[in-house]
């Protein structure tokens, strides 16, 4: 018999199954937004320097989010 546990509140995993849901203007973490591209921290700053990716916010001297709907927007112009 096998079970499954949900995912710690707050994990990547557990803000990604509920991407869907979040209103726009919530934020998430790099963590998140690395789990979401299956990229490195490397590789998403690199996206973003390079404009390929929206910039986050910076909420501190050390604490960035991004906006879901910066990101949903991206996503889907990238999918059109």
């Amino acid at each position: 018999m096998t079970t499954t546990q949900d995912p710690p509140a707050g994990s990547a995993r557990a803000t990604l199954e509920t991407f869907h849901v979040l209103p726009s203007d919530a934020r998430v973490k790099t963590e998140t937004i690395c789990t979401l591209l299956a990229c490195s921290r490397t590789t998403l700053w690199r996206r973003v320097k390079a404009g390929a990716f929206p910039a986050p916010i910076r909420q501190a001297s050390n604490v960035v989010r991004w906006r879901v709907g910066d990101v949903r927007k991206h996503l889907a112009g990238n999918a059109a």
